[in-house]
């Protein structure tokens, strides 16, 4: 009866993570904004024949999300600020502390709990504190395979500014072509008072930085790991952490099945790419479908989106590295880690809520 029990939750659990939602209208213009953003770096640094330079700046893509077609420029550049401002940031971060070895552990750490408190403020820096943190990681990870640290900075710079420019240029030209037709939502929002009152009280409750401690062990334990056994590209640990962490509190919510999921297969997408070394015109084509589809695949199949992330990583970051199969299997043992300690994590924290919720009066 119980093992019955738990069969059906699990098969439920599956069902959801692999379910298509079709509710959610997406524009075709973002997808071919999206796709440019990626692919128009590495077409120039393919021109000048130097693709590694160009897939380096095309990462600094991955935080700027797409913006809603037909607003203002005001308002698009509003909207774009949040998450170009903190990828600049997160850049030079990285790159100055590569090479600082404990104490820059030590600080990644400390930068990435700091942001998960910050980003308990509102739902607009929870966004753009988390993808802080996500490119920090992957600026780490980019920063280790360069010798050339400022240059990176500036080539991760000019991607997210392309990227910004792309998608203000995509808002105006949608502004224009539907003119009046344009209708703006307005969001009773609550008050700066408001939410700091809210944010202050919540940080003085476990609940409130709860997300915040589990960055903490996650990261902390994955920054060991790497340390102790060097050169096993172990760093994606921390990567995996970022990606499948959430401010939920659920044990096992859907969400971390899709990206565990994604990312494994994404992963050895990647790695078969990788492998492969297809010719650079298929490789930027390839490149682009992938990008193209994510505003797509974000709000319709999570999983998906999940998968053509990390594959997108994954080719940023090592399609000009020579592969060897040890990497693969590396790089799937640093997952299946990075998700246990997650769930851990999880557990601890339940566990943790339900006793100082017995102890309550």
């Amino acid at each position: 009866m119980l093992n019955d029990r738990y069969k059906a939750r699990a098969k439920a659990h599956l069902g959801e993570a692999l379910r298509w939602n079709a509710e959610t209208e997406i524009e075709f213009g973002e997808g071919i904004v999206a796709g440019l953003g990626f692919v128009g770096p590495i077409i120039l640094a393919a021109m000048l024949g130097n693709l590694s330079l160009g897939l380096a700046a095309s990462a600094g893509s991955l935080p700027i999300a797409p913006q809603a077609a037909g607003r203002g420029a005001g308002e698009q550049a509003r909207g774009i600020a949040p998450a170009l401002l903190p990828t600049i940031g997160a850049a030079g971060l990285a790159v100055a502390l590569t090479d600082a070895g404990w104490a820059g552990r030590i600080l990644v750490v400390l930068l990435a709990v700091g942001a998960a408190i910050v980003g308990g403020y509102s739902r607009t820096a929870a966004i753009v504190t988390t993808r802080f943190t996500l490119f920090l990681i992957i600026t780490l990870s980019l920063a280790a395979t360069m010798s050339h640290r400022l240059l990176l900075m500036l080539l991760l710079t000019g991607g997210a500014v392309w990227t910004a420019l792309l998608w203000l240029l995509f808002g105006m030209f949608a502004r224009t072509m539907r003119g009046s037709q344009v209708v703006e939502e307005v969001r009773p929002s609550s008050t700066r008072a408001e939410k700091f009152a809210r944010w202050s009280a919540s940080i003085r409750q476990f609940s409130g930085l709860q997300y915040a401690l589990k960055l903490a062990f996650c990261l902390a334990a994955a920054a060991l790991i790497d340390i102790a056994y060097p050169g096993h590209h172990l760093h994606w640990i921390s990567l995996t952490v970022v990606l499948l962490a959430q401010r939920r509190t659920d044990l096992m919510p859907v969400k971390i099945t899709q990206r565990a999921l994604g990312a494994a297969l994404g992963g050895i997408v990647a790695g078969l790419g990788v492998a492969a070394h297809p010719p650079v015109g298929l490789l930027i084509a390839g490149i682009g479908l992938i990008a193209g589809t994510r505003p797509l695949l974000k709000m319709r199949h999570y999983l998906s989106y999940s998968a053509m992330m990390t594959t997108l990583i994954v080719l940023m970051m090592d399609f000009e590295q020579p592969l060897e199969a040890s990497v693969l299997v590396e790089r799937t043992i640093a997952t299946l880690i990075g998700g246990g300690l997650v769930i851990v994590a999880n557990l601890a924290g339940e566990r943790i809520a339900t006793r100082l919720a017995r102890q309550q009066p």
